[in-house]
């Protein structure tokens, strides 16, 4: 299915991931339902309740001992527990779409890694397979070829924010992630 583990993170009655999918269910159904319904993070909450959103982490990560909550179903993974989220990234990525290569939001320019001659879903997808790819930067098939750039740079602060007109590459494509992660706030 393509998760992978994020963390251990906090939670509060405002809750960090707003979408309850279940307030009882296996992991594997909570995951399967989150993906499908298109969130990119996915949580379970004291023995199986299921939360998922497009962003994660606004009351901070917890140290993994406070998910220590077993699940109803599947007794051999953790639930997090009261309060906490055990957060799971879905691989299922939203993009917007910024004419121009992406750079941070202070403007600097993001380390690539390049892929040649493949099509924007397949680029895309490549990025969907890394929870930590911010963005994909295309250049449309030119006198090079077509060119992909996943920008893997996490979701710190040089995570890819915008696109930077008027700047050089004028023929790229930016394409953020709409989802979040704040990593402690």
């Amino acid at each position: 299915m393509g998760l992978s583990y994020v963390g251990c993170f906090q939670d509060k009655g405002n809750r960090d991931l707003k979408t309850l999918i279940s307030n009882k269910t296996s992991p594997k159904e909570c995951f399967r339902a989150a993906r499908n319904k298109g969130f990119e993070f996915v949580s379970l909450q004291w023995k199986g309740q299921c939360f998922a959103s497009n962003t994660v982490g606004k009351y901070g990560a917890r140290p993994e001992k406070e998910c220590n909550t077993a699940c109803t179903e599947e007794k051999e993974m953790k639930c997090g527990g009261g309060w906490r989220n055990s957060v799971w990234f879905t691989g299922h990525l939203l993009f917007e779409k910024h004419i121009n290569y992406c750079v941070t939001e202070g403007g600097k320019d993001l380390a690539q890694t390049k892929f040649k001659n493949v099509e924007l879903n397949e680029c895309m997808a490549e990025c969907t397979r890394r929870s930590t790819c911010s963005a994909v930067e295309w250049y449309a098939k030119g006198w090079q070829g077509s060119r992909c750039f996943l920008l893997l740079t996490g979701f710190e602060k040089d995570r890819a924010v915008k696109s930077a007109p008027g700047r050089r590459w004028r023929d790229a494509e930016c394409y953020p992630r709409t989802g979040k992660f704040h990593k402690d706030r």
